[in-house]
């Protein structure tokens, strides 16, 4: 009886365990069905959202928050918050192999990078532990990039979806191209580089920023208290701080991806440069929001980092950095061919009706959107070759429009009593489109994958100069500058520079 009893209980056992992996197998199921669900919310509300910017981010970054919740309480993943840790010990043999092999590129590399993020400043900061050599060849870097590399950003920020950016970018463009006198910001701004690298550049980029919130929140004040309020003085400002997620504000897979690549290259630069002052790795992973990788860590051994001397300190903490710039040079190079050598073979360019004028006969018939096809019974594919049609339009003539919602006929209304050119009202722009078909769309994937990535790795490198705790600006400072309380007050400008920044979002 006894034994019968030990027999059914092994049966049960192994019913329970049975029944035990069919719950984990469903269990991932509903993890993976969860995680798709969450990709494709976050697609549409990237692409088809009817709402502004800050309900688009709130409902996106719930969507997250919630489902990183649950994926994190239901794998029992370390974090919290909608974040979860992904670590492993798996992948740093293969930072060990590689922090084995061209020992001076890695070390030379992460001195560049510092030497590019101090400027000029980089040699008192580091004398007698810096070549010549090496502060020369990044000084020299340093310049070539922001003469030739920085100004194709404004590729990569189309890609960006904040409506007042891109406004922001385009009323620049026109600025620029209309201005010919001198441009003192942009003085100060690459003064400010060349002497202090790209820590000068982001400070006073973000300090610039912030000042011109301020003014307008001061002649925002002086309307309250003049009875009426005038929001406009703040609505028009751009904010110098934004959330970067694919979903919300970039294209969902070639941000994730862009995203991921760069997270991956920066720390594994931190690790490859710890082992290389033989620092134990622990482990390596991904922080996660939701279900789009938001950071990456390589956690090397605390206690054996801080007994290091500066020198080897500043090189890791410098590492990912680094990296982040070396990868931002070569997918400018990418950017460039593809934008000359191939984007023009895989996209036309469209006319676009933006905004009708109110009192002009084509206000609310024109729906906004329509894409332009003939003015006047002429083939259009441009605003230049619109514009030079459009130009001998008089007032009391009809003009004829043909768009890719119907065709139109109104009589041209003059601007003004004295105007001699005749207006239908509308507010035109051009557009590129992708051409149809699987390889134009593949190769525009590409294009935005490639654009992101030059772009991210720009703005992680520079933004991770910052002195704020948990940047590597902050340690690179805490190690090399004697004076903490010059750091302390430093941060505590930055931080107050940062906060303005965010005013805009709430006007």
């Amino acid at each position: 009886m006894a034994k019968s009893f030990r027999k059914a209980s092994r049966t049960v056992r192994k019913a329970g365990a049975a029944a035990k992996s069919g719950s984990s197998n469903s269990l991932n199921a509903a993890v993976v069905l969860l995680a798709i669900l969450e990709f494709a919310f976050i697609y549409f509300d990237y692409n088809y959202a009817w709402t502004g910017v800050a309900a688009r981010w709130a409902s996106g970054l719930a969507s997250l928050f919630i489902a990183g919740l649950v994926i994190q309480r239901e794998k029992h993943f370390a974090g919290g918050y909608g974040m979860f840790l992904l670590s492993s010990k798996h992948g740093i043999a293969a930072i060990d192999e590689i922090s084995q092999k061209h020992k001076t590129f890695w070390n030379e590399m992460a001195i560049w990078g510092f030497v590019l993020g101090f400027g000029l400043f980089a040699w008192p900061l580091l004398k007698g532990k810096i070549s010549k050599k090496t502060y020369a060849f990044g000084f020299a870097s340093l310049i070539l990039i922001m003469l030739f590399v920085v100004p194709y950003m404004s590729l990569s920020l189309q890609f960006i979806n904040l409506p007042q950016l891109q406004t922001a970018i385009a009323q620049q463009e026109a600025s620029t191209a209309a201005h010919t006198g001198i441009n003192y910001p942009g003085i100060v701004l690459d003064g400010s580089t060349f002497v202090f690298g790209f820590t000068g550049y982001v400070i006073v980029a973000i300090m610039y920023n912030a000042a011109k919130i301020l003014y307008a929140l001061s002649l925002f004040l002086v309307t309250v208290s003049a009875g009426h309020p005038q929001v406009s003085q703040l609505s028009g400002q751009v904010a110098g701080v934004a959330p970067v997620i694919p979903g919300i504000d970039l294209p969902l897979a070639a941000g994730v991806l862009a995203l991921a690549l760069m997270l991956i290259v920066h720390e594994f630069s931190h690790g490859i440069l710890a082992r290389n002052a033989k620092v134990k790795l622990k482990s390596i992973g991904l922080v996660i929001l939701g279900v789009i990788p938001m950071g990456a860590f390589v956690e090397p051994e605390e206690k054996e980092v801080v007994k290091l001397d500066s020198m080897k300190q500043t090189k890791i903490f410098a590492a990912g950095i680094s990296a982040n710039f070396v990868a931002m040079l070569i997918f400018f190079v990418f950017v460039v061919l593809l934008f000359y050598y191939v984007l023009p073979y895989i996209t036309h360019d469209v006319v676009v009706v933006a905004a009708t004028m109110p009192g002009f006969p084509a206000n609310g018939i024109v729906p906004i959107g329509s894409q332009i096809t003939s003015w006047d019974g002429v083939h259009v594919s441009n605003i230049a070759q619109l514009e030079a049609i459009a130009s001998k339009d008089r007032p009391g003539q009809t003009v004829a429009i043909t768009t890719n919602t119907g065709s139109f006929s109104f009589v041209a209304k003059p601007l003004n009593s004295t105007s001699t050119l005749g207006l239908i009202g509308v507010d035109l722009e051009q557009e590129s489109l992708v051409n149809s078909g699987t390889v134009a769309a593949a190769l525009y994937f590409i294009y935005t994958f490639v654009s992101l990535s030059f772009l991210l790795n720009f703005l992680v490198g520079v933004v991770n100069l910052l002195p704020l705790p948990s940047l590597d600006g902050w340690r690179i400072y805490k190690t090399n500058f004697k004076n903490q309380k010059f750091v302390s007050a430093l941060t505590a400008i930055v931080l107050i520079g940062l906060i303005v920044n965010i005013f805009p979002w709430f006007f």
